[in-house]
């Protein structure tokens, strides 16, 4: 049977901007590797809308990583969390100078699919985190968090919908 596949495109477009009040860049990247990110799409190409593209949905979501992580620079951070039985830091919150690129690039590349999908093994110590660094942040730190969540589906294991929901406001 064919399968409908949605796909949204985020176009990641900024410089560098030497402004000594410029507001750094905390981007969490939430990522499902469960099995089913392993299938294959089709989609038309941007730049060639009739040339077709065929890719793992996995792949998909490693490309974009990709595009916002070279779009950060010094004084942002990045950090991926995968979440597929249980979840699981593949990035560590590395600060985004030129030197660590090409490693943080290396471990996103590797990143590979299994078992199920249990998204609040990863959202809920991702959102943790992200009050504890609220709380002990100083006055003179300028940052923005961006989360992004990358998934092809619904949990199929541990809590989700309205449970999730709960969960995260507190």
């Amino acid at each position: 049977s064919k399968h409908e596949s949605n796909l949204m495109m985020v176009t990641v477009k900024g410089g560098i901007n030497k402004n000594e009040d410029e507001t750094h860049i905390k981007f969490y990247s939430i990522m499902d590797v469960s099995g089913s990110m392993g299938q294959m799409v089709e989609y038309n190409d941007e730049l060639d809308p009739e040339k077709i593209m065929r890719h793992s949905r996995i792949k998909i979501a490693k490309m974009v990583q990709e595009t916002v992580l070279e779009k950060l620079h010094g004084g942002d951070y990045a950090k991926c969390v995968t979440f597929s039985d249980d979840a699981e830091t593949v990035i560590e919150s590395t600060e985004m100078i030129s030197a660590n690129l090409s490693k943080v690039k290396k471990k996103n590349n590797d990143i590979q699919t299994k078992n199920m999908t249990n998204m609040a093994s990863a959202i809920i110590p991702v959102m943790e985190e992200m009050k504890k660094e609220e709380m002990k942040k100083l006055q003179s730190s300028k940052s923005t968090n961006i989360i992004v969540l990358t998934s092809d589906g619904l949990n199929n294991k541990g809590i989700g919908g309205k449970l999730l929901i709960s969960a995260l406001k507190t």
